[in-house]
Order: structure tokens, then sequence, then C-alpha cells
């Protein structure tokens, strides 16, 4: 028995005798105790000595009475209080049986009618204090008690009285009312005066994690889970739990809206909506809600807020944790975790692949998309308020950022170059030239580079000032190649992703710099390590891992533990992350959730469907414009072929697993399609019925991706990888034969489209050193014409045959061409769309309509260009893994 507990039994020796400890809450410590006066079992609740003492017991035992005369069967009733020896406490009865999160830790999801019924208790229990002026202030399911089938509300007014009683001088302990998973807005924003709908959003909270699994809003912060309770929308409940009846899910997102105004009115309301008695007024909230509208008013608010609200905690332990930074330059000094958000420079947005952090956690670098200008590298030092673009370095196809070990220069990719350039901006130089599409770079200490040069590259080395590269590893029979590499302290070893076409099928490689020796560590990809000894990689699960790592002899000393459970990653096996050596880390959500939309030639658009993909592959439009398919190669989520009817506005699945760049037969009657199989993706057709499965139409292996097919439907063209070069293939779909070479170079070729009468075909090269737009005639023979002049990539026609469109930056071009005996460009080319629509060189990312007038994009959904920056992230995870 501790000292506290020995002091408290015996003062309370003659009205409680205390059995033993039950558990510890932000406010109380809680005992099983035995009322000796009436012979029961009683649970004894003694607030924090810290908060008695900023309390204070008089106040505190005048504002408790107010929640004594609480009776009702779903409130757990209040049978005694007082202080004694400085201690105050509160009696309640003790309920044999457990609370709501000890089921929710059991089950994780529970029975949708079992939910309700939960619910609907507790807001019987609710609807009875508000009406008699009572709010509880910390519904959680901790205080939901689940006893005999019933639901009852324990601690029902300790929050109030705690508030009332404390006042200002609450923050003063570093403790806070409300749990920020459960916590409404207006709460989390500080108001004291909250009503019955504050209570409300914590019970909307509540169920939606019954249904979905978790709350609306998580993170590994309370600062992160506030600042999305702020800003954040939570995902549809049907998202994780199909089975939830539509109008309970319209009631569940009234419930979590951010003004007060738009919720269920009382709890009384609410539980009215989960019996679908008012869902017609719900099905509107959520209408809004889906398509991600947050008020304006309450924009408004959150920004005169927001420094109010964060400023204590967040911006605090933020000064602490980079002020904390070690001198040295090592950054291993001490400091608080704190989280805070990178937003794209105006008139930019911020790319995927596309950031790097310093070994001391002090630097960033990204890639920002600017309009109509192409891309530009930014330095986002974190003790500087805005990102400086580093001159030299932008204005054409830039990619992948490395930065040195001293944090004085960045590498990067681009025109078939790598190159090196300072910080402070400069004349950028190349030190290499690359045969492809590189994936990664990683700077020695000692003044190397280890890069992946393209598909097929195993991975190379070369001196930082320039020379001739010599291969490091060497690719082994399954194996596409080796890419992302990442070099560990000491120069001893590099790790990396051993790459076998997709993100589940790869792992995470350790290279000797010496010998060139490669062995195997964990499945996983886009491997970074964090000092002295973490190794953290992405899952294809979609989650970031890491594993006990030691640096010297590259071995793995643990079993995975995940620290972050969701983050995005690409069907490259590249991962929207990045972490300093001390643990500062950084993420993306780049374009994670998208949503397509219908643009026209002057750039108005409108949304087609508010469901949201992620990175999806294609589109492309049934030949009437009805339809368009997509192939979703989310990680995370389970990928698959989709359909979507533009004029029913629903999307249905097509091919479950792996399916993408789908492409439609003239009737709309049949897709083809590509499919990954090990290192070989194959072609596939499929009726769009579904009346028989996929039916394999190559089985040539390699990887063939679909790219277009002709006007008769009788050749398919094909994208495949060659060593580190990308070649055009044609498939005879009247023959029986394998698909043969069409167009090989030593550049390469992408995103080759058909012309409407199938005479020329239009693709992207970088034989210039850079993407521009050419046109051969098909078959051939015949020589090419440039169409674009200042870069280009994804090239579509106009159904009419008299127009080409490409993309150039973030425009959409269309420029006036003839396509009889001979191809001309006829005119200039002209901007019809520019914004930051989802673009990916390698296959066409937008479609046309029929009618030639208006375009399928993809427009990220809701402001998703920032980063997400976790300063001392390396403390948060040693806490949840409880090495604090």
């Amino acid at each position: 028995m501790t000292d506290i507990t020995s002091r408290l039994s015996d003062a309370l020796a003659d009205r409680y005798e205390i059995e033993r400890h039950l558990g510890e809450g932000g406010m109380a410590t809680v005992y099983l105790a035995h009322d000796v006066r009436h012979d029961r079992k009683v649970a004894l609740k003694v607030l924090k000595p810290e908060l008695a003492a900023v309390i204070g017991a008089e106040r505190f035992l005048n504002e408790i009475k107010v929640t004594a005369n609480l009776q009702h069967p779903h409130i757990l009733p209040l049978y005694d209080s007082g202080e004694i020896e400085s201690f105050l406490y509160y009696v309640m009865p003790f309920v044999e049986g457990e609370t709501l999160r000890d089921l929710l830790d059991r089950e994780k999801q529970i029975a949708v009618d079992d939910a309700i019924e939960i619910t609907r208790a507790v807001a019987a229990g609710l609807g009875y204090a508000h009406r008699h002026g009572v709010i509880h202030r910390d519904i959680k399911p901790e205080n939901i008690l689940l006893h005999e089938g019933q639901a009852l509300i324990a601690d029902f007014g300790i929050a109030l009285a705690v508030s009332q009683a404390g006042g200002s001088r609450l923050t003063e302990t570093g403790l806070s009312l409300g749990t920020p998973h459960y916590m409404s807005p207006e709460q989390a924003m500080g108001d004291r005066e909250l009503d019955a709908r504050s209570d409300v959003y914590a019970l909307g909270a509540i169920l939606y994690e019954m249904l979905a699994g978790e709350p609306p809003f998580t993170g590994p912060t309370v600062q992160a889970i506030v600042a999305k309770v702020l800003t954040s929308e939570p995902e549809l409940v049907t998202t994780y739990r199909k089975t939830v009846p539509p109008h309970v899910e319209s009631a569940v997102h009234a419930a979590l809206e951010k003004l007060p105004a738009d919720r269920p009115a009382s709890a009384d309301e609410f539980s009215q909506a989960l019996e679908g008695q008012i869902a017609a007024t719900q099905m509107r909230r959520t209408a809004a809600r889906a398509e991600g509208r947050v008020p304006v008013v309450w924009k408004r608010r959150m920004v005169a807020n927001w420094q109010a609200v964060l400023g204590v905690g967040l911006a605090l332990a933020l000064g602490l944790a980079i002020g904390n930074l070690a001198d040295d330059g090592t950054g291993t000094g001490s400091g608080d975790v704190g989280w805070f958000e990178i937003d794209a420079q105006p008139g930019t947005s911020i790319l995927g692949h596309s950031i790097d952090i310093s070994r001391d956690g002090r630097r960033i670098v990204y890639i920002g998309g600017t309009s109509g200008t192409g891309n530009t590298l930014y330095r986002r030092d974190l003790n500087s308020p805005v990102a400086v673009a580093i001159t030299g370095a932008g204005g054409g196809d830039i990619g992948y950022p490395f930065i040195e070990p001293g944090g004085e220069r960045v590498g990067f990719y681009q025109d078939r170059q790598l190159r090196t350039i300072s910080m402070a901006g400069g004349a950028a130089r190349s030190i290499v030239s690359i045969t492809g599409s590189g994936r990664g770079a990683s700077w020695t200490s000692d003044g190397r580079v280890v890069y992946h040069e393209g598909p097929g590259s195993s991975l190379m080395v070369v001196d930082a000032e320039g020379g001739d590269p010599v291969a490091l590893t060497v690719v082994d029979t399954g194996q596409v190649d080796h890419r992302w590499p990442h070099v560990l302290p000491g120069n001893r070893w590099v790790v990396f992703t051993i790459w076998k076409g997709l993100p589940a099928q790869s792992e995470v490689g350790a290279a000797s710099m010496e010998t060139g020796e490669v062995r195997t560590l964990v499945p996983g990809v886009s491997p970074r390590f964090v000092e002295p000894d973490l190794l953290v990689y992405g899952s294809a699960e979609g989650v970031l891992r890491t594993v006990r790592f030691d640096p010297r002899s590259a071995t793995v000393q643990s079993s995975p533990i995940t620290v972050l459970d969701s983050i995005l990653i690409d069907s490259d096996g590249s991962v929207e992350y990045t972490v300093s050596w001390n643990g500062t880390l950084a993420f993306h959500d780049y374009f994670r959730q998208l949503v397509p939309v219908a643009v026209d030639r002057d750039g108005r658009e409108s949304v087609l469907a508010s469901p949201s993909l992620v990175p999806p592959v294609g589109p492309r439009l049934s030949s009437d414009g009805a339809a368009f398919a997509v192939g979703d190669q989310s990680v995370v989520d389970q990928p698959g072929l989709w359909v979507y009817s533009v004029r029913r506005s629903t999307f249905a699945p097509l091919v479950d697993g792996d399916g993408f760049y789908p492409l439609w037969t003239a009737d709309n009657d049949t897709i083809i399609f590509s499919r990954n199989e090990g290192a070989d993706v194959r072609v596939y057709s499929v009726p769009v019925d579904r009346s028989l499965d996929p039916t394999l139409l190559m089985d040539l292996p390699g990887q063939h991706r679909t790219q277009d097919m002709s006007p008769d439907d009788r050749f398919v063209l094909l994208r495949k990888n060659v060593g580190t070069r990308y070649e055009l293939w044609v498939l005879d779909r009247e023959t029986d034969g394998n698909p043969t070479p069409w167009l090989s170079t030593d550049y390469l070729e992408r995103a080759p489209a058909f012309s409407p009468n199938g005479r020329w075909v239009a693709y992207s090269s970088d034989e210039s050193g850079r993407d521009e737009i050419y046109v051969r005639p098909f078959p051939g023979p015949g020589g090419r014409v440039t169409v674009s002049t200042e870069g280009g990539i994804e090239p579509a026609w106009n159904p009419n045959g008299r127009e080409l469109f490409f993309r150039s930056g973030s425009r959409l071009l269309g420029v006036p061409v003839e396509t009889g005996e001979a191809f001309r460009v006829t005119g200039p080319a002209i901007a019809l769309a520019d914004g930051p629509y989802y673009s990916y060189g390698w296959q066409r990312q937008y479609d046309v309509f029929p009618d030639g007038e208006r375009f399928l994009l993809m427009r990220p959904k809701d402001d998703q260009s920032r980063l997400n920056v976790i300063v001392n992230w390396i403390e948060a995870w040693r806490d949840r893994v409880g090495e604090n």
C-alpha cells in the first residue's frame, strides 16, 4: 500500500475500508471500498492532489451538490463527497461488470443494434440531466458502465464541478477537461459555456467508434487530435462498416458537425434520429459533411481562436523542441513532442515523392508545383515561418530531392541527370547522367552518392563532385530492381527497397558499401534510420513501422511496431514520409483522396462523384460518355477495377483485387486492363456486365501495361519496362500471338494514344532531355512530328480528330491538328484548364468527353497540399512502447 493510500485509508477508516486500487483517470484515482455504514461496496474516487489544491474544498463540495440530485435509471448516482486531510473525494456505487472501454478494447467493433441500444440508453440519461440544467462535459467510453444489459453514465457533473470551481486556474495544473477523441470543437477551443450539444457531439463520437472500430479523429499527440477535431472531417462510417443503415450514419455525422447549430438540438433528438424518425433533416447534414464543407463562420472562428487553443500546448512544444536541438548539429537534444503543418506557398502545391529532411531535423526540402511554370525546389527551415524557393532548382521535370549530411546542399533528379545545388541557390551542377527515371538517392558522409537510375537498375555509386559511376548491387532473379536507398551512419551499409513489382511483395534490404553483399531485413519498402538503433519503413498495409536495428552489422533485433497507422504508399514502393536521424518526422498525404470532376474549356468544373478515390489509375470514359472506368491502386484499401455511372452517380466494382489502366472496347461491352502478377504485368479482358471472369489475353512474361486501344478494337498499345527504358509494344487481338515492339529507342516513351481514325499515335518521350509530345504514323513506317515545345506529357485526342490535348506543368493544353494523309500542327497551343489536378506522366490521368468540350480530371479532395511535421517524434514513439 502506497503512502498516499495508507494515509487515505486511515483518514476514512470510520466510513470506508479501502480494499484495493481499481484504476486511475485524468482527474481522480479510483479505489474499491467497503461502505461501513451501509454494508455495501462502493467506488471511492479521490481527486488528484494537484487538482484539489487548485480547486479548494469548499468550492468543489458546493458545486458537486448540483449533481447529487440527479436520479435516472441510466445515471450512476452520487452517494457521498467530502474533504479530509487535503483529500477531495466522492463516492459512487461499485458496479460489477465492465466499462464500454473494456468492451471496445476486447471487441473493437460492436454489433450495430447493440451499439444503438447503448447509445440510446446514454442519450436518455443525458436528456434527463440536460433538462435539469446539467452538462456532463466528459462523456467517453471509460465513463459508461455496462451492468446486466444496462448502460450507466458515471462521473456525471464531476467535470462541471471541477471546471466551475477551478476556473482559469485549472490550466496551471497541466490537466484538461474532456478527452480529445470525444471533445467537441467548442470545448476544444476553450468555451466555458457549453450546452447539451457538446455532450451530443461526444456521444456521436462514441457511437462512431463502436461502429467503425476507432474514434472519428486519431493522432499521436493531444495537439494532433485537437487539430483534426477543429479542421478535419471524419470518414463516413460506411467506409469502415457497410452494414450501418443510412439513417444511423446520417445521425452519427450530424452529431459530429463542427457548428453546434448543425447538430441535433438535444440528446433526445439524437436518439430519435437513430430510430429514423427525423432522418430527412440529418441526411441533409450528412450530404453537406460528405462534400467536405466547413461553415464559413466556423472557419473564421477557428482562425480567430487557433492561437488561444493551441498556442500554449502546440506552439510552446514546438519552441521547446526546436530550441532544444543540440547546438553541435547532432540534433540529439531533448525536447517535447509537437505537431504542426507546412502549407504550400501561395500559388503552388506540394507534390508527392518530393520531401527530404536534414539529418539534424532543422531543414526540410520539398518540390512545389507552380501554376504555368512547372516545378520548383523549396527550402523550409523549421525556425522560419515561410518556405524559400531555391533559385536554380526548377522549371522542369524535377524530382526526389536528397539532402547532404551537412545540410548545405541538396541533390535531385532532373532531365535525365542527377544534380546538386546549394541550399542558398545558384547554378545546379550535374554529377552523372542516368538512363531512366530514378527512384531515390542518398548522400554518404564521405562525399559519395548512392542512387537508383531507372527501372531494372541496381544501386549505383558516384562521387558527389562527378565522375564514373560503379554498380554497388546486383539485381537477383525475381527482383525488378533496387530502389529508395538510404545510407547508414559510418558509410558501411545502405538500406534500400528490393523491388519486386508490388509493395506487398517487396522487401527492405541492406547492402555492404564495401563488398556489395545484400541481405534481406523485413518485408516492406522505403527504409530510413533513426539514431541510435531504429529502422523505420513502410508496410504494404499502409502503415509506418519500426524495428530495433544495429546499423553496424545491419541486423534486425526486434519485432516490428506500428508507429503511424495511415500513410500513403504509392504503387512504385515510395512512402510519402521522411524522418531525420534525431526523430523529426514529416509526411504528406499527397492526393490521398481524389474526386472526379468534369472541367470545361473555360476551367469551370462540376463534381461527378462525391466518393473519394485513392490514386486511381486511369480514368477512361466509355465512348458515349455515360460511364468511366478507373483502377484504384490503393495499398491501404482493397484495390480493384471500378466503373462509375455518370448518369446514376454510382460506383460498382468490376474486378476485385489488382486491376488498372482500363480501356473500353468501342461497343462499351468489354474492358481491357493490366494486372500485377508477381514481377510480371499481364493483360486481361473482362465483360462490363461481369458475366464472365477476367480472361488472359497474352502470357508473355514481363511488365506490359495497357495504354490505349485502336478505334477498331484490334490493336492494344502497351508500355513495357525493358531494363532502364520504356518501350511501346503492340498487341494484335486478331492473332493468338504475343505483343511485339512498336517503338524501341534509348529513351523513355510513354502514354501513347491512337488518333480517332487510327492512323496516328501521339506519345511522350524524353529524347530531347525533357518530356515532349510527338506523333508517329501507325503502324508505320514514317518519321515523327514534334508537337510540344515547352514540355508535354499525357496526350489525348479530341474525338473529332482535329485537336490534340496534352499536359504541361499544371496546365491542360489543346493544339489544332490535321490527321489525314499527313499529320501536321495547324495552330498554337491554347491553355484550357489549370489547377492542381492529379497527374502521372507514365499514364494519362484524364480523359475527354465525346463532345470534345469537357474533360474528366481528378481533383484532390479538400486542401491536401501540406506537410505534417512531428518534432521529436521519437519521444512519442518511446512513450508509446513504454521506454520513457
